[in-house]
């Protein structure tokens, strides 16, 4: 094989290397949160970022280690636009007072219009990712879900009233007006 031969050769081989390297995991998009939500809206999806610190240790775990993961990937950016935004600057700020955000990392799903609809904190496993992505794309499948469309139906026993208030303590909702009802 002549020098020329190797050189093209090793070059194919770094390309395919680095293209197959590029295609795992979640592809977080290099955009604003504004153009994120913009970019969502025009391909009808929702908003996954990942608020992070440069200087967290659990924020690096999830960049190495989980965000990798080629089944999370595959399924985030069928139905996700993702961000990896810093928490301490730029539209980061703008996260951690809208959303009362106190810790790193947070994950936030949004929708378009950048509403609050799941919220992650720390560092857990692509299998957790995914099953609150699922949630997300599915709410009706939730508990959360269901226990509200009894509510709203007027079912009122205590005991699944308490259920209900857990569930919402759980994902953050308002508890007042169940608990008004005990």
């Amino acid at each position: 094989m002549t020098a020329a031969k190797k050189i093209i050769f090793a070059i194919a081989i770094l390309a395919i290397s680095i293209q197959t390297s590029f295609a795992k995991g979640i592809n977080f998009q290099d955009l604003t949160l504004k153009e994120g939500l913009e970019k969502a809206k025009k391909e009808n999806k929702k908003v996954f970022i990942d608020v992070f610190a440069t200087w967290c240790g659990p924020c690096k775990y999830l960049s190495r280690n989980v965000f990798v993961d080629e089944d999370l990937g595959e399924f985030m950016n069928e139905h996700f636009v993702s961000l990896k935004i810093d928490g301490e600057k730029g539209d980061g700020l703008q996260l951690m007072r809208d959303f009362s955000l106190d810790s790193y990392p947070t994950m936030l799903f949004l929708n378009p219009e950048m509403d609050l609809l799941k919220k992650i904190v720390g560092a857990v496993g692509a299998e957790e990712i995914e099953t609150v992505g699922n949630e997300v794309l599915f709410p009706e499948t939730t508990a959360l879900y269901q226990l509200t469309e009894r509510y709203e139906a007027g079912e009122r026993e205590r005991e699944f009233l308490a259920e209900y208030v857990i569930e919402l303590l759980n994902s953050d909702g308002d508890v007042d007006p169940v608990l008004a009802e005990f």
